[in-house]
C-alpha cells in the first residue's frame, strides 16, 4: 500500500525568507530512498516560488496553487503522500533528527501498534516538555511539527473551516485510537512566527474559541466534552482579564 516509509509535507504561503532555514535541512532527507518530500504552496507572491524552484529536485510532488488555508494545503499534501508515516515540517521549521536515526526509529516502531510519534519541543533555545495525556489536550496541544503520524490516522482529513485549531480537533477526535511513543530527543526546531503562534490578545482568544468549537464537534464522550469546554471557558476568561498569564515568549 505504501511505497515509502516516510512522507515529509511542507506547507508554505509567502514565507520565502523562512524557507531559507527549512529547505537546506529537508534536502538531507531527499537522499534517503525511504523518504519522499512534498511541497504545497498556496500561490505565493514573494520570493517563495524562486526558492522552491531552486530546490524542486528534492520534492516528489510540488503543488503550487491557491488554497483555502493551511489545513486545506495539508490535506492536499496528504492526498499526494505515499509514506507509511507523515511528518509536517513547514516554512521556518528545522528537523533536528538525522534521516538515518529517524528511519531506524520508524522501522522499529513499525513492528508495534504505535501510530503516533512525538517529542519535546525546542523554541528559541528553550526545551518545552510535552506529554500526550488528557491534561495536555485540556490546556494545550502537542506541537504539530513534533508529531509524526501513521498514515492511517490521517484518513479523516483536517477540517479546513478551522483557521487555527484543526490539528487540535483532529487530535481529540483520534485520541482514543492513538498509541503514542515519545522520542527521547527533540526532533524539530519550531518557528514561532506561524499563524497560530502570533501572541496578540485577539488571536489567542480566537484560538481558544476555535478550540471550544472543536471540542463540541468532536467524537469524545459527552462528559469529556464538558470537562474540556469548561477548562477552555475558564482559560478564555483568564486570558481576557490577564492576557500575560500563560503566555510564552521565546528567548533571544
Amino acid at each position: 500500500m505504501y511505497s515509502k516509509l516516510l512522507t515529509i509535507i511542507t506547507v508554505n504561503y509567502n514565507s520565502g525568507t523562512l524557507l531559507l532555514c527549512t529547505l537546506p535541512k529537508l534536502a538531507h532527507f531527499s537522499s534517503s530512498s525511504g523518504v519522499e518530500l512534498i511541497m504545497v504552496d498556496g500561490g505565493s507572491s514573494d520570493q517563495s516560488i524562486p526558492l522552491i524552484e531552486k530546490y524542486k529536485s528534492i520534492f516528489t510532488h510540488c503543488i503550487i496553487e491557491k488554497d483555502k488555508g493551511i489545513y486545506d494545503a495539508m490535506n492536499k499534501g496528504i492526498r499526494h503522500s505515499s509514506g507509511e508515516w507523515v511528518w509536517f515540517i513547514n516554512a521556518g521549521d528545522q528537523p533536528l533528527i538525522s534521516p538515518d536515526a529517524l528511519i531506524t526509529i520508524l522501522s522499529i516502531v513499525g513492528e508495534s501498534p504505535v501510530n503516533f510519534l512525538y517529542s519535546d519541543l525546542i523554541i528559541g533555545g528553550t526545551i518545552i516538555r510535552q506529554h500526550l495525556d488528557f491534561v495536555t489536550i485540556a490546556i494545550g496541544m502537542i506541537n504539530h511539527q513534533t508529531i509524526i503520524y501513521k498514515h492511517s490516522l490521517l484518513r479523516q482529513p483536517y477540517d479546513a473551516s478551522l483557521k487555527y485549531c484543526s490539528d487540535y480537533g483532529h487530535l481529540i477526535n483520534n485520541y482514543k485510537n492513538i498509541n503514542p511513543y515519545k522520542i527521547c530527543e527533540p526532533i524539530c526546531l519550531y518557528d514561532f512566527t506561524g499563524i497560530s503562534s502570533q501572541a496578540t490578545r485577539e488571536r489567542k482568544l480566537a484560538i481558544w474559541f476555535e478550540r471550544l468549537r472543536a471540542q463540541w464537534d468532536s467524537r469524545l464522550p459527552v462528559g469529556h466534552k464538558y470537562i474540556l469546554m469548561s477548562i477552555s471557558i475558564f482559560t478564555i476568561v483568564i486570558k481576557f482579564l490577564f492576557p500575560k498569564i500563560m503566555s510564552f515568549k521565546p528567548r533571544d
